[in-house]
């Protein structure tokens, strides 16, 4: 694999109703709130991530961030 020593991904963080899961959205564009899970642009490309944020929920709107990742 072939990465930067840091790379950092732009994206949201949202709240999935079912299952209860928060997830990262890669891109500019945020993700579009469907019946019970959020859309990140027409795809499946989101991943699970671990609950850093209790404070973001289903009703939360999704929130823009940047994430850093580094190679160790």
């Amino acid at each position: 694999m072939t990465m930067d020593k840091e790379t950092e991904l732009i994206g949201w963080i949202a709240r999935n109703k079912e299952p209860d899961e928060l997830i990262f959205c890669p891109g500019e564009e945020p993700p579009i709130r469907m019946a019970c899970y959020w859309l990140c642009g027409f795809t499946w490309s989101y991943c699970q991530i671990p609950n850093i944020c209790p404070d973001i929920t289903w009703e939360s709107e999704p929130v823009k961030v940047k994430l850093k990742v580094e190679r160790i």
